[in-house]
């Protein structure tokens, strides 16, 4: 696991009563739009 990821997953955990499950869905899929590599 990227240590990165482990840090998200530890921040959410922490702060489950800043986000509910659609808005880190929404996130998620807007960073995935924004960092999806071509395949040449």
């Amino acid at each position: 696991m990227h240590p990165t990821t482990l840090e998200t997953l530890l921040f959410l955990e922490y702060n489950r009563t800043l986000w509910d499950p659609q808005l880190v869905a929404s996130a998620v899929q807007q960073v995935e739009r924004r960092t999806r590599r071509r395949v040449e």
